[in-house]
Parts: C-alpha cells; structure tokens; sequence
C-alpha cells in the first residue's frame, strides 16, 4: 500500500482495482469493501442539518433565560462551526467515504475520495471543524455516574435503565441541547434513544467539560459500517462534515448537483404525555443577577447527587417537538406506566448493572 498524504493531497493505487466486476462506482480493492458498499447503497440518506444560534444568542446577550442555557450547553460541545455548516451532501461521496473509512490506533482518520487514499490527523481534524481538541475521551469522568445523572435529568421518572428514551428529559433546554447533539453534531435521523456515549457527552455539555468530537464522530461511523448485518441497518449520515472534508482536499464538488441540501434543524415544541405543547422561542424572563452564582445552582440539593451538577436548572414547561415539518414519532410505550422499580431487583439494581459499565470506554 503507497503512503498516505495527511494533508490535502491524496495518493492512488495503481493496481488491485476490482470495481468493475463488482459495479462499484469507486475504486475498490478487497472484498470487505465491496461488501460494505453493497450494504450502504441502497440505504436511507440523513439530509445534513445546519442549527441557527443567532436567536439563542441574541437572548443570551439580553440574558434571557432559555437562550443563555442553550447557548452555554453548545458552547460546551465547542461545535459552533459544525452548528452553521450548510454543505449539502453527495451521495457517491458518502458512500465512498464510509466504505473506505477507518480510524487509526493514534486517533487518525484514514479513507478514500475520488479514488485518492487520505489521512487526516485529529489535530487537523479539530481545526477544520473549528471545535476544542482538549476534551475527554476514553474511560468517563471520575465525577460522572449514568445511574444518577438520568435520574437527575429525567426529574426523577427515568422509566428503565435499558432504553434511555430522550421524551423523558425533563427540562425543555436540556432536551433541546441533546437533540442538537444528536440531529445536527451527529446527524442522526431517529433520536428517540439516547446512546451512552450520547447520554455522556450530553453531560459534559452541562457540566462545561469539552468531550472530543472527533472520537466520537469516528464511533458513529463504525456503527453505520457495522450495522449492515442487522436486520434494520443504519443510515447513511454525515453528509455534510464529509462535504466539509472534500472541500479540504481541494476537491470540486458542485452544491447545485447535491442530492441532499442541508435542512435547517430546529425544535419547536416536543410530547409530553400524549399532548403536543409549543415551546416558546423567546421566553422574556431574565436571569437572575444577585452576583452570587450559587443562586443559579438547584435549590434541592439532594435532587442531584451524581457527581458535578448541571450549573442551572431551568422551569420546566411541557412542550411538543416538531422536527422540519413533521413529527418525530415516539414509541407510545413512552407515556404508559412503566413497572415501579423497588429494591431490591428495582430501578436501583438496574442502576448498579450500568454503573458496573462505567469504567468501559465511552468513545
């Protein structure tokens, strides 16, 4: 294999090709990749997704309650670049990417486009996605417990511990920031289920410690290559961040022959129960300014005892969530009566099996 060029400039093989016989309309050179290829072409696409921070901005800079907590949440994730990205995506692209993808022992990133072999470094990664390189990555934080911290975000009710359903959270910023995370940052179509790595990350937003993206978009994509094998596989995502990444490498890509124009992503409302309720855009309640930050903190503070608390903790209005026109469907076993987990074989043995899983890596 030549030796690959980690900056703009990519390399080529000149023999080994077997993409012909395969209909492959890319180079390819093994079986496995012909094999991952057959099983992503004919896939689902997720449009890319663009989030518009200006309005969360604006309320932060009038201190607006709603708007300075979504604000400082993204900000956590350091992905404001990736928030306003509006590259489209291309379908060949995708799938070339994807089919040659992996990711190196020291964090590289590694692939084909345009049938040129690249590497990209983490470190030129983060630069070309402008977000913080910095974060934590690998076992989670010494201070953060899954058990407690759903049970904190959840408001107590957090149902079972096997399926960590996103319509339980129970405050509309922190339910606002992990759909952030998960449509735009990671360009899921179906967040109904919060992962571990996702439930993870979402508390480093909420705690303002940087998690490194580039891990955890490098997990996302193994999961779309691995998951070729389930009976309902993955789809195919990141559309966007790959067009970002072409652009890079100086190829030309032209935006009025994108099959996937990037969609604004925005939440307007969410269920609760089995009602649809808006949540307001512009909420005009200040925040508080008594110079003592601790006045911002939860006020029960046997409400959270998981380790480092989320800084605030905001009034909770029920609201339904309407996601580019349509609603996202929930599994109505969501609103029924969850069996009432008592000890000893509860919610709280539950709780002891995943916090057993806490010291397994998360990215």
């Amino acid at each position: 294999m030549p030796p690959r060029n980690n900056r703009r400039q990519g390399t080529r093989r000149q023999r080994g090709d077997i993409s012909q016989q395969h209909g492959v309309p890319f180079p390819v050179f093994n079986e496995e990749e012909v094999a991952i290829f057959k099983s992503l072409e004919t896939r689902h696409v997720t449009p890319p997704k663009w989030f518009d921070l200006s309005q969360h901005e604006q309320d932060a800079r009038l201190n607006r309650r709603y708007g300075s907590v979504i604000t400082e949440y993204i900000a956590g994730l350091s992905a404001e670049v990736l928030a306003r990205n509006k590259s489209p995506g291309f379908h060949e692209i995708m799938l070339e990417f994807i089919t040659t993808f992996k990711e190196g022992v020291t964090g590289n990133l590694t692939y084909r486009l345009k049938g040129a072999e690249y590497e990209l470094k983490e470190n030129e990664a983060t630069r070309l996605f402008g977000i913080d390189g910095h974060g934590r990555v690998g076992k989670y934080d010494e201070d953060y417990d899954l058990g407690n911290f759903w049970n904190y975000i959840t408001g107590g009710n957090p149902g079972s511990f096997n399926r960590l359903k996103a319509s339980r959270i129970h405050d509309d910023e922190v339910y606002v920031a992990y759909k952030f995370l998960a449509h735009v940052i990671l360009n899921k179509d179906d967040a109904s289920i919060i992962s571990e790595p996702e439930l993870y990350a979402l508390w480093c937003m909420m705690n303002g410690k940087m998690v490194r993206l580039i891990p955890l978009i490098s997990a996302s994509l193994i999961l779309i290559i691995k998951s070729r094998k389930k009976k309902s596989p993955a789809y195919l995502a990141f559309g966007g961040l790959i067009t970002m990444i072409a652009r890079f490498h100086d190829i030309d890509l032209d935006d009025d022959n994108a099959e996937y124009p990037s969609e604004e992503f925005e939440v307007t409302g969410r269920k609760v129960g089995n009602e649809w309720r808006t949540i307001p855009q512009n909420r005009e309640e200040e925040l508080p300014d008594s110079g003592n930050d601790d006045d911002d903190e939860v006020e029960d503070e046997d409400a959270f005892d998981g380790g480092a608390r989320p800084r605030r903790r905001v009034e909770n209005e029920p609201a339904y969530m309407e996601f580019d026109g349509r609603e996202l469907e929930e599994d109505d076993a969501d609103y029924e009566e969850e069996e009432a987990y008592e000890e000893p074989n509860g919610w709280r043995a539950a709780e002891a099996r995943i916090n057993q899983r806490s010291d397994q890596p998360t990215l």
